[in-house]
C-alpha cells in the first residue's frame, strides 16, 4: 500500500510539474513582445508638421499618421468609460491580466489555427 501512495504522490508532483511549466512557457510565449512599462512612461507620438507662410496662412500638414495628442485630464470621463466598456468590461474586477479572456481567445486562436 505503501508503494502505491509513492507512486501516486510521484504522478501528482509531475502533473504539477508539468502544469506549472506549460503555464509558464505560455506566459512568456504571450507577453515576449509586449513593450516594456518604462518605455510607455515616454511615449512620444508622432506630430504633425505644419508650414506657415510668413503671414501666418497655414501652407501645409505633413505627416505619416494624422495625430493631435490630448492629455488625458481633457477626454470626457464618458469617453473613457465608453473606451473600458468596449475594450475590457471587467477591467476593474480584475488584476491586470483577465484569465477567462486570455484562455477563451488562446482556445479561440488554436481553433483558428
Amino acid at each position: 500500500m505503501k508503494r502505491k501512495a509513492q507512486k501516486g504522490l510521484i504522478w501528482i508532483v509531475a502533473a504539477t510539474g508539468l502544469f506549472c511549466g506549460i503555464t509558464a512557457g505560455t506566459f512568456l510565449a504571450l507577453t515576449r513582445d509586449l513593450p516594456q512599462i518604462k518605455s510607455l512612461e515616454n511615449y512620444k507620438p508622432s506630430a504633425i508638421t505644419r508650414v506657415y507662410s510668413a503671414d501666418q496662412v497655414l501652407l501645409e500638414e505633413l505627416f505619416v499618421e494624422k495625430r493631435d495628442p490630448v492629455p488625458l485630464s481633457q477626454i470626457p470621463e464618458l469617453l473613457k468609460m465608453a473606451l473600458l466598456i468596449t475594450e475590457d468590461c471587467r477591467f476593474y474586477d480584475h488584476s491586470g491580466l483577465a484569465v477567462k479572456g486570455i484562455l477563451r481567445a488562446m482556445v479561440q486562436n488554436i481553433c483558428k489555427g
